[in-house]
């Protein structure tokens, strides 16, 4: 098992293997998110949040995702103070510092996901 400690300002998504994942930040909580939309596996670490930011909206098809579904296949991950150890197995790491428009806010959240 491998674990990987990153600061939590110095980067925006990474892969595990070929799996791709973003920092996605839930209020205080910042979580390792899967990159993969579930609907087509569209790029969700380019989409964009709605103005309540408990929706993230996928650039490919405008669906929108709670956050908390999102969640739930994002890595194990611990925060401590401004860093977070994620734990990756044995694959390899790659680490891209773009900057992504992923805690912007835009649009309502009226429409059901």
């Amino acid at each position: 098992m491998k674990i990987t400690t990153l600061p939590l300002d110095s980067f925006n998504s990474l892969a595990v293997g070929a799996r791709r994942y973003f920092l996605l930040q839930n209020g205080d909580k910042p979580v390792i998110a899967p990159s993969e939309c579930p609907h087509r596996g569209g790029p969700l670490n380019l989409g964009r949040r709605k103005a309540c930011g408990a929706k993230l909206v996928c650039p490919w098809h405008d669906n929108a995702y709670p956050t908390q579904s999102i969640e739930r296949g994002a890595l194990p991950a611990i925060r401590r103070c401004a860093e977070i150890s994620i734990v990756t197995g044995n694959e390899d790491i790659r680490v891209w510092t773009e900057l992504l428009p992923i805690n912007q806010g835009q649009g309502a959240c009226e429409d059901a996901a």
